[in-house]
């Protein structure tokens, strides 16, 4: 039998191209609208050194940038808000007077996020903030049974959990010349500086064994409280032990089910397997091990996580919140002192040239019974 192939029709053809091009055009204003994020930032902090609303330095210094129109509206609607009372949470009243990027820029930016974040890569349970969450730790059990025989009884067992609220929040000091971007590639090193610091530690925060739950402040890792696999003699031997024992542990576990490691570790990996003449799919950016999708991030130091993500819950807010001010003073120090005492030295942001830009995200987690195992690499 002699299968034809006809050329595609003129429709057709337009069809494809149409949607090609709106696909081209999607990513192309998403990347422009996350080099405006740092735009806004920029003249938020700079246009009254220049006599100018933020709207008017906006579109003075970037006239033909393509969010220029969602730019300008936010800084009006925050210049011309009303200060009647108000809860900060309702946009029709106090909402328009907190700072922030628009929305628009902000979720542009957060593909940013999500392609350096094993967090923000694995199908984690989404669920809301300080809700009870109900989990089964049993199914239920069936055998066989004869005919007018008494048939077995089973029950359902479920747990209970919540992922109360919490936060991170970073501090990004730049020169005032750095934020005038001015110096050629300064616009990618603001999203640079501000994506590393965020992955790195929300990432090392979610892995490391030793991040304890702190009440109303920190969540505990998904490793933490869990013993580790025994170390073998080489990293294959311990990735393959933390395999088979992730899927002893919990036998029923999801096709999502990953492993987490960091880009040293996968390399590691790989080359022990390129040696033996065993061939791997495993690079620094991913690959497979038995069939278990590999997601690498720095966070996860010397550690090799196995879990299951549709059993660790994760609530967060859709998008962080990010601000700039040039008036503030802050201590310049990664651990500062709290509660603020004499002790502080603080340093004022406008005395120095300096733009401050802050991010704060609301994100938490909690990992579910057998959810998780990890070894450490030899």
């Amino acid at each position: 039998m002699t299968t034809l192939a006809f050329p595609p029709s003129r429709a057709q053809t337009r069809a494809m191209s149409d949607l090609d091009l709106s696909v081209t055009n999607a990513d192309i204003l998403k990347k422009h609208q996350q080099g405006d994020l740092m735009r806004w930032l920029s003249a938020k902090s700079l246009a009254r050194q220049c006599g100018m609303t933020p709207a008017e330095y906006f579109t003075e210094q970037w006239p033909r940038s393509l969010s220029k129109d969602i730019a300008v509206r936010s800084f009006e609607l925050s210049e011309k808000a009303a200060t009647a009372a108000g809860s900060t949470t309702v946009p029709a009243w106090g909402g328009v007077l907190v700072g922030g990027a628009p929305d628009q820029l902000v979720q542009a930016f957060i593909p940013l996020l999500q392609a350096q974040s094993a967090v923000l890569q694995l199908p984690l349970a989404r669920v809301p903030f300080s809700t009870t969450v109900a989990a089964a730790t049993s199914s239920a059990s069936f055998d066989w049974v004869a005919e007018l025989a008494v048939k077995s009884l089973s029950k359902f067992a479920f747990s209970t959990s919540i992922v109360p609220p919490t936060k991170i929040a970073g501090n990004i000091a730049l020169s005032e010349e750095l934020m005038r971007l001015a110096v050629p590639g300064s616009l990618e090193k603001m999203q640079t500086e501000m994506v590393n610091g965020a992955t790195a530690f929300i990432d090392a925060q979610f892995l490391d064994p030793a991040v304890a739950a702190v009440v109303g402040e920190t969540p505990a890792s998904i490793t933490n409280g869990v013993t580790p696999v025994p170390t073998g003699a080489t990293v294959p031997a311990t990735i393959s032990a933390l395999v088979k024992a992730f899927w002893a542990a919990a036998p029923n576990s999801s096709k999502q089910s990953a492993l987490v490691m960091s880009p040293a570790t996968a390399s590691a990996y790989a080359g022990a397997m390129e040696a033996a003449g065993i061939p791997t799919s495993v690079t620094i950016e991913g690959g497979t091990v038995s069939g278990l999708r590999i997601v690498t991030t720095p966070g996860a130091g010397n550690h090799a996580v196995a879990l299951d993500p549709t059993r660790v819950l994760i609530a967060r807010e859709p998008r962080p919140v990010i601000d700039t001010s040039g008036e503030a003073s802050i201590q310049m120090d990664s651990q500062p002192i709290d509660p603020v005492s004499a002790a502080a030295v603080l340093v004022s942001a406008w005395q120095m040239n300096m733009i401050l830009i802050r991010c704060e995200w609301a994100i938490g987690w909690v990992k579910l019974p057998n959810a998780v195992q990890y070894a450490v690499m030899p």
